[in-house]
């Protein structure tokens, strides 16, 4: 099964703690609409700037609720 890296800032109850009962709505259903094509995910919390390099180092694969107004550059 693949497996993506997502990564979101604490922004509850969008996105909320990582491996918790409730880790966030925008969490939930990104996991289950997923599922449905045999893909996991791996949600972690960063901040967006820390989302920003995971992404241009590849560290991460997509980043859930990012704000465009703050990075334009996307």
């Amino acid at each position: 099964q693949k497996k993506l890296i997502l990564a979101a800032e604490y922004w509850c109850p969008y996105t909320c703690v990582p491996d918790s009962v409730n880790p966030g709505f925008l969490v939930e259903i990104t996991k289950r609409a997923l599922y449905k094509y045999g893909i996991d995910i791996d949600y972690r919390m960063l901040s967006q700037e820390e989302s920003i390099n995971a992404i241009q180092d590849g560290t991460i694969d997509g980043i859930l609720n990012i704000n465009k107004i703050n990075f334009k550059n996307l």
